[in-house]
């Protein structure tokens, strides 16, 4: 587990260095697939080995070579004391007195450092049993609640929901749904407030944001990614990843509603996330596998500079033609 841990950590690492480095100079589509490396990783992990200095088992070697190395320093000793008194022999009896009291401190420090030895290998083997059970009750509690708060949403959505439309461009049933904070998609089905039908500029877009959320498969990779977060709880870059991932999961979003609306909408799309961040919808679902065009308010700012950067590439161009 160290092991895994370790590889996840330094493949984290590498990931965030290579989004830095060619932010520039790769699409937002690709940024988003380098964070498929993580679940690619965990399902070849039993057939690849990285080979890295730690140990999994609590049987140390270092211990084994200590104990060994004590042993054969203490045999050593007790026979340069032997020799020694043997030199001393003006009384047999008193010779034989020191030479059996030399054994017996001998044996006493043997049992004394095997002692020792064993209460040390208790101490790992207990403390990394009472980890491990701490470890699966998180694993299980956390499980819980986070399946218990998608069923318990899922069963919302259905029994609240209202029927407005089917979009005939994408096949996207539409439901009102009253306390959608965010314009979400769920299954192939988008929720929306009342208060989104009043534009339809606005609408268009939220629903083709959804729309290439449900082509890129979001909702399945939201749940490798919350499993993801489940078993590996303990590592602070797995919440970091975790929170990159769906930066770039709503950059790759917009990068293909502008590739399919055209750069010449691009300021409307823009106007329609500027909208829902100022009618106090971009609420997000933590831990809910549904997608959001909203997303949170911390990715705004970055989305909105994506925004201007490639409408500012497009007068460019325009300019250079």
């Amino acid at each position: 587990m160290i092991r895994i841990t370790a590889s996840i950590s330094i493949l984290i690492l590498l990931i965030l260095i290579l989004r830095k480095c060619f932010y520039y100079q790769i699409t937002r589509k690709m940024q988003y697939k380098l964070w498929l490396a993580i679940p690619l990783y965990l399902v070849l992990v039993p057939f690849v080995h990285i080979k890295l200095p730690l140990y999994n088992n609590i049987n140390l070697p270092v211990i084994e070579k200590q104990w060994k190395m004590y042993t054969k320093q203490s045999q050593i000793k007790n026979s340069t004391d032997i020799e020694k008194n043997r030199k001393i022999q003006g009384n047999s009896d008193k010779y034989l007195v020191i030479q059996n009291t030399v054994l017996q401190n001998g044996k006493a420090r043997q049992q004394m450092g095997k002692y020792n030895l064993e209460s040390r290998v208790n101490i790992l083997y207990y403390t990394a049993k009472v980890i491990k059970i701490i470890y699966y009750i998180v694993i299980t509690v956390f499980a819980t609640l986070v399946i218990l708060k998608n069923i318990v949403f899922i069963l919302y959505c259905k029994r609240n929901r209202k029927y407005y439309k089917t979009d005939q461009a994408t096949g996207i049933k539409i439901f009102i749904l009253e306390n959608a904070y965010v314009p979400f998609l769920l299954g192939k089905c988008i929720y929306i407030s009342k208060e989104n039908t009043e534009n339809w500029q606005y609408l268009k877009y939220i629903i083709l944001h959804e729309y290439c959320h449900w082509k890129q498969r979001d909702m399945f990779w939201k749940i490798v990614q919350s499993a993801i977060k489940v078993f590996f709880w303990y590592n602070p870059l797995v919440w970091i990843a975790s929170r990159y991932k769906e930066y770039d999961c709503e950059l790759a979003c917009d990068e293909a509603v502008i590739k399919i609306s055209g750069k010449d909408n691009i300021q409307q799309y823009g106007d329609t996330l500027l909208y829902l961040a100022l009618k106090h919808t971009a609420k997000c679902y933590k831990n809910i596998i549904a997608t959001s065009i909203g997303g949170k308010k911390c990715m705004l700012k970055e989305r909105i500079s994506y925004i201007v950067s490639e409408k500012k590439n497009k007068k460019t161009s325009s300019i250079e033609t």
